[in-house]
């Protein structure tokens, strides 16, 4: 199994060059992991069983190389780069492993705050993994309670989170969501739920989504009639007060999103014009405009500034009555954007991004909607935004 893994990398890096046609590109990142000194090994027993997935070589064997799953550095990066010197990338800085750690060294970058400032800025983000990213990631994640991330790894757990992040602050309202969840979810979603409530109404705003986006890979382990029947249930909190507030609608959109997206990985094909989706992107705008101002000329130049992205599109986009833009439309016309051609999803959010940001005032509310939409269109934002 060894050698022939050794074998298919020498095949996996000529692919790289043959289909990047970018030698530079292979042969740098091997030169980078050379140059590290510390290495990175997988300390699990499992290890050699995984090998394959490995970029280099994860683990070491005390009967050395005839059990590597990779061949030498030195030798994968001569085999495209013949004229190869044998030196390695150099690290800026170098680290005393006898004496120091990599988070000692190297300490953390300050969170990036979320803002909606440049919506070109947040649509040229999309798709990209930059630093302030993976910073900003990690401080969100370690905002959220080990207990909450614990639980999201299990269906019981999971499910409670989930209908934990719907519960009302008002009591007497919670206390009937609680209900509800027993009679519908069952016994163990309510059981798992009954200690991480206290956290889960603690939690700050910008934690709330990316603690969902932890639970689909629990929930799929459901079963297909257990997980509608949960699904039927979320339904049922997010009206248990007769009113649907954006985070619920939210929630709710994202999650069945997701679990969709598992169940038909092959995705849907994109098939819509802008002008066949004119009327959509005008919901979406009209709803954002509306977000928090009934005020008819604010609401009117906060939808011009989005639909200026849009200028010369025929049918044009127009402000649709209050009527016309609630939450049902709203969620209807994601639906049919989710089937748009890419450049119109891009175009989209950034009209969404620019209407939201129209009084620059940003609220949690305005970032969650918009992720929410991002991740609706298959256009998920980092965590920096």
């Amino acid at each position: 199994q060894a050698a022939v893994s050794r074998q298919r990398e020498f095949l996996a890096d000529a692919s790289a060059v043959q289909f990047t046609r970018n030698p530079s590109g292979i042969t740098n990142a091997l030169k980078k992991i050379g140059g590290y000194a510390l290495g990175s090994n997988i300390q699990s027993s499992k290890a050699s069983e995984l090998s394959h997935f490995f970029f280099a070589q994860g683990f070491r064997s005390m009967f050395g190389g005839m059990w590597a799953t990779h061949p030498p550095l030195d030798e994968r990066i001569r085999a495209v780069d013949a004229s190869f010197d044998g030196k390695y990338f150099a690290p800026p800085e170098v680290v005393d492993v006898a004496k120091d750690s990599w988070r000692k060294v190297t300490p953390p970058r300050p969170p990036v705050s979320a803002g909606l400032s440049d919506p070109v800025a947040i649509a040229a983000a999309i798709g990209t993994i930059e630093a302030a990213h993976t910073d900003r990631a990690r401080v969100l994640f370690d905002a959220i309670p080990v207990a909450l991330r614990e639980a999201a790894h299990s269906p019981d757990g999971a499910g409670a989170i989930v209908c934990g992040l719907l519960l009302d602050a008002n009591a007497a309202l919670r206390t009937a969501q609680r209900d509800l969840i027993k009679r519908h979810a069952g016994e163990a979603i309510s059981a798992a739920l009954a200690p991480l409530e206290k956290e889960l109404l603690a939690l700050s705003p910008e934690a709330r989504l990316p603690l969902l986006l932890l639970t689909p890979p629990a929930l799929r382990k459901l079963p297909p009639e257990a997980l509608n029947q949960f699904l039927g249930t979320l339904d049922e909190l997010v009206h248990a007060d007769k009113k649907v507030s954006v985070f619920e609608f939210s929630l709710q959109k994202v999650l069945t999103h997701h679990l969709q997206l598992a169940a038909h990985p092959s995705g849907r094909r994109e098939i819509y014009s802008p002008a066949q989706v004119s009327t959509e992107i005008a919901v979406l705008l009209s709803f954002a405009a509306r977000l928090h101002s009934t005020d008819e000329v604010y609401v009117k130049q906060a939808f011009n500034a989005g639909a200026a992205q849009f200028a010369g599109l025929h049918p044009v986009v127009t402000l649709l009555p209050v009527t016309d833009s609630q939450l049902d439309r709203l969620d209807t016309a994601l639906d049919k954007l989710a089937l748009a051609y890419g450049p119109v999803k891009k175009r989209t959010i950034i009209a969404v991004a620019a209407t939201l940001a129209y009084d620059g005032q940003a609220q949690p509310e305005d970032g969650e909607l918009l992720r929410a939409l991002s991740s609706t269109l298959d256009c998920p934002m980092p965590p920096a935004i």
